[in-house]
């Protein structure tokens, strides 16, 4: 298959793991396959399979997250002497999961300061390496809609580390 090295590199990106790489592309693959009737003939294949890996990625990763949640449940009630006041805890979505795994705090933040559809759109340009184009299809928007958020997301971002870099002193005191 012409597309599969390409939905490697791309399950690769997500999971960051060889094993989970090769698993992610097959269950891509398998699910292409049974559900091809749905692709709508004159589409961007590229993009449909991108987006069938993106979700099968998200949904394993909570599935994976909300058992992770219950072992630790489990584990304090078995442990604790007496009954233990839990704090509600809430899984992240996969998208705050890779925000968090970013080297720089600050870039981290201000990701997170970042509207839904400007983060999924820098995400996808500039981490994932998709064409404008390929984001378009995935996120089923126009290509100048992908184009204006990028910029303003970058935009945003280049405005939030500046600040970060260069914050305020005290000795800066505005008249």
């Amino acid at each position: 298959m012409p597309l599969a090295p390409a939905l490697y590199r791309h399950a690769l990106r997500l999971t960051r793991n060889r094993p989970d790489a090769e698993d992610l592309l097959q269950d891509t693959l398998l699910r292409a396959y049974t559900g091809f009737a749905g692709f709508r003939q004159g589409t961007n294949l590229r993009a449909w399979l991108y987006r069938i890996q993106t979700n099968g990625f998200i949904t394993r990763w909570r599935r994976q997250r909300r058992n992770d949640v219950l072992l630790v449940d489990d584990l304090e009630s078995i442990c604790a002497p007496h009954p233990v006041n839990k704090v509600a805890r809430q899984a992240n979505s996969a998208e705050d999961e890779a925000i968090e795994m970013l080297p720089d705090r600050a870039l981290a933040a201000a990701m997170r300061a970042l509207p839904e559809e400007f983060r999924a759109v820098v995400f996808y340009a500039d981490v994932a390496g998709l064409s404008l184009k390929h984001i378009a299809a995935l996120a089923d928007i126009p290509i100048g809609t992908v184009t204006s958020r990028l910029h303003r997301a970058r935009r945003r971002l280049r405005a939030d580390l500046t600040a970060a870099a260069h914050p305020p002193t005290s000795a800066t005191v505005r008249q």
